[in-house]
């Protein structure tokens, strides 16, 4: 019975700080016992306030430091204000939907909030509002270990929303940033692009991993003479692939359209490049398929054939020469069809070959024009003999004639 009497104390109390329209038909109860009533003679609930509709409650001196709660005959919603009646500011609005709004008259969603609002989770500090609005979110994974501070926030003109971590009591270090266009930026908060990253620490960039067999890596200018391979110099930027160790990846990098032929680029495990195939059969470069080209340049690293002029280089006889083809049907050192036909032209050992034996043609005719200059010398000589022999033959003649006389 004490319990009794005790609440219904309590619940006057309470009633003396209500402030509440009143109509003409309003009429209160306040019971020795059971549920009091104010602005109706049959409460429902232990205190039941009403008023055609709207009713509400002042907590405080009616001053600015004052609380209003009240629940609105227009749209049914209950609100907590903050100030004197008449001049308060709204902070919570529930609608009789279900919709909460907090610093907004008109919740859109479950919960609509104007403005940021900060977590913890475990035991950790909220950081301070940074002054722009959004998401604060703090944790830390393990009990007792240093405190690590991820925060996300729209930025004061509204176009973007930036993930940043706490780096002091307040200064962020920006890490990602996503605009109202779409672009989204990582190590940049202004992306020009879809996807833009930035960075300043040497061979980051993108790595893509498939379990922990293999992997692609692209990197901005930033490479190391050496990085990943010794073909690779300072500055360089790269597209880099490889297994979990080095030199062990079994896979290629294929650069080709979607189609059901064999067509685009390959780079296989050992850095060989197929075009139109997957199998360079070991050569650096394989091409299934026609080329052209405006300029091709194949330097040799082995010497130039210039060897056969020099005068102690043994010249084969055109004798030696003729037995070698009519035995072998192709020049010496020169591949035969079957030769080709299994192995393909070595353009650079082909050219060297040709040259060499374009320099020992040259060598052969230089000894013909020699041959021929002595010829002509002869020829000469003997025109010189014949024409003597003419002479001293009509001299005979000549003499016979007057003998006979």
């Amino acid at each position: 019975m004490k319990t009794s009497k005790t609440k219904i104390v309590f619940i006057v109390s309470i009633a003396f700080v209500i402030s509440t329209y009143q109509n003409a038909e309003a009429q209160n109860t306040f019971p020795t016992s059971g549920n009091v009533g104010i602005g109706t003679t049959s409460p429902a609930t232990i205190l039941h306030i009403t008023n055609s509709g709207y009713a509400s409650i002042l907590l405080g001196n009616n001053d600015p430091n004052s609380f209003l709660l009240t629940k609105e005959s227009s749209d049914n919603s209950f609100n907590i204000w903050t100030g004197p009646y008449g001049s308060s500011t709204n902070r919570l609005k529930i609608t009789n939907t279900g919709s909460v709004g907090i610093s907004t008259t008109s919740p859109t969603t479950t919960l609509d909030v104007n403005g940021s609002f900060h977590t913890a989770l475990n035991t950790q500090t909220i950081p301070a509002n940074n002054g722009a609005g959004g998401l604060t979110v703090t944790w830390n994974r393990t009990s007792g270990g240093a405190e690590v501070n991820m925060w996300n926030v729209f930025n004061n003109a509204g176009t973007s929303f930036l993930f940043s971590q706490k780096t002091g009591a307040s200064t962020y270090n920006d890490l990602m940033a996503l605009l109202g266009n779409g672009n989204v930026g990582i190590g940049i908060i202004n992306p020009l692009y879809k996807l833009d990253l930035q960075t300043a620490n040497q061979y980051d960039g993108i790595h893509l991993r498939y379990n922990t067999t293999g992997w692609v890596h692209m990197a901005a200018n930033s490479l190391a003479v050496g990085a990943w391979n010794s073909i690779t110099q300072a500055g360089d930027a790269g597209l880099l692939f490889g297994g979990s160790a080095v030199g062990n990846g079994t896979f290629g990098f294929v650069i080709a359209p979607w189609a059901n032929a064999t067509t685009g680029m390959r780079l296989d495990q050992n850095g060989n490049v197929g075009i139109a195939t997957a199998n360079t059969q070991g050569y650096q470069l394989a091409v299934n398929g026609s080329a052209v080209f405006t300029k091709a340049v194949v330097k040799l690293y082995n010497t130039w054939p210039d060897y056969v002029f020099d005068p102690k280089y043994s010249l084969p006889s055109i004798t030696e020469l003729e037995e070698y083809i009519q035995k072998n049907k192709h020049l010496p050192e020169v591949p035969s069809s079957a030769d080709i036909e299994k192995n393909g032209v070595d353009l650079g050992a082909n050219q060297a070959q040709l040259f060499k034996k374009i320099e020992e043609l040259t060598l052969y005719i230089i000894t013909q024009n020699k041959e021929i200059e002595n010829l002509k010398n002869q020829n000469k000589e003997f025109e010189g003999m014949k024409e003597s022999f003419e002479l001293l033959q009509k001299q005979i003649n000549d003499l016979k004639k007057l003998i006979n006389k």
